[in-house]
């Protein structure tokens, strides 16, 4: 029977080695979920183009604690839409510029809007990515973003608008933390445009 008393201490062992193994994994990709607003047509039969540009100082996408505490992180990032309570659906990964225009274009389409792929001068969204960053400091998931969006009509600017915004995460295990705060963020500086009232030309 004596074999039997170290079963517990045995499975407490065990459990915290597979926790120290899980914070301790390479991650290679982060997961963002983008969640969509509620569907609309208000703005059905429009056409755009949608141009980016990243005008960021520091290209980086994280800073070195971040990169150091994310192991492996290759830069790129598994993108995964979804709209409601559903799970969401997986597009693939995407690097960083491929995947703001992917949500952006996805934010346009909900609202009705066609997004052409040739220039079209009559309606042109120009996206300006300004910041993105992660940062890691006091056991902390810091996300940093800053972006210009414009309308342009027949090569003039008639609108600009500037969002900014900062969220941060307490690290629990791994980098899951660091992908909700992201998560969390972008699905709310892309979803805080109100576009009726950016085709309008109104702020």
């Amino acid at each position: 029977m004596k074999p039997i008393k170290h079963y517990p201490k045995m499975l407490v062992i065990i459990f915290l080695s597979s926790i120290l193994m899980l914070s301790c994994s390479p991650t290679h990709f982060l997961r963002v979920q983008y969640q969509l607003p509620s569907s609309t047509d208000s703005m059905q039969g429009m056409d755009v183009s949608f141009a980016y540009k990243d005008m960021r100082i520091n290209k980086n996408n994280t800073t070195q604690s971040a990169k150091e505490e994310l192991k492996d992180f290759s830069g790129e990032f598994t993108l995964v839409v979804a709209q409601g309570p559903d799970g969401g659906k997986l597009l693939g990964a995407f690097d960083l510029p491929s995947m703001l225009k992917e949500i952006f274009k996805q934010r346009l389409e909900n609202s009705g809007i066609n997004v052409r792929g040739e220039a079209y001068p009559d309606n042109q969204v120009e996206f300006i990515l300004k910041e993105f960053l992660l940062d890691y400091k006091d056991r902390k998931w810091i996300m940093t973003m800053s972006y210009e969006l414009n309308l342009i009509k027949s090569g003039e600017t008639v609108i600009t608008e500037t969002v900014s915004g900062q969220a941060e995460r307490l690290k629990v295990i791994g980098g899951k933390e660091a992908e909700r705060v992201m998560s969390e963020l972008i699905t709310d500086m892309v979803n805080k445009i109100d576009l009726q009232q950016f085709f309008k030309g109104k702020k």
